[in-house]
């Protein structure tokens, strides 16, 4: 669930759609940041604490999964909720920290080293995990509403 967090305009904006609501983004259609599923972040760590000592050559390890637009999410999205809107208003503050992040990172290193690879891509990402958590959490709370009041 989207908190408010600087890199929460993808969330929000599926979460938005899954309740049929528009959103207004605050980052440019371009901007691009890199994300990664939870199942894949949790893959990474014990990937990592699991490999071998001498394999490691560094201390530190960029993992990467999928680095899109928020124009690639927007799009994305509207194959699963096809009236979503999304508006562009840019907050400039909210943006300056985005436009500091990398666009992407190397996770070279991490490949060579332990055999990291992302099992989620960008469109599986939502396909198989995003959209039908997304979906089931809303299922719920309309039939608790709709439920409680029957």
């Amino acid at each position: 669930v989207p908190t408010g967090g600087t890199s929460d305009y993808g969330p929000e904006m599926l979460h938005a759609a899954a309740q049929g609501l528009n959103y207004e983004c605050f980052v440019y259609p371009d901007s691009r940041i890199p994300f990664m599923v939870m199942p894949d972040a949790v893959k990474a760590l014990i990937q990592v604490s699991e490999a071998k000592r001498e394999s490691l050559k560094q201390r530190v390890y960029n993992v990467t999964a999928f680095a899109p637009s928020a124009k690639e999410i927007e799009l994305e999205i509207k194959k699963y909720f096809p009236s979503f809107n999304v508006t562009y208003k840019i907050h400039q503050q909210r943006l300056n920290i985005v436009e500091s992040w990398p666009e992407n990172t190397n996770d070279s290193p991490a490949q060579r080293d332990w055999n990291w690879k992302a099992d989620f891509n960008f469109e599986d990402a939502f396909k198989t995990y995003l959209v039908p958590a997304v979906k089931r959490r809303y299922e719920k709370s309309a039939c608790l509403d709709n439920c409680a009041n029957s």
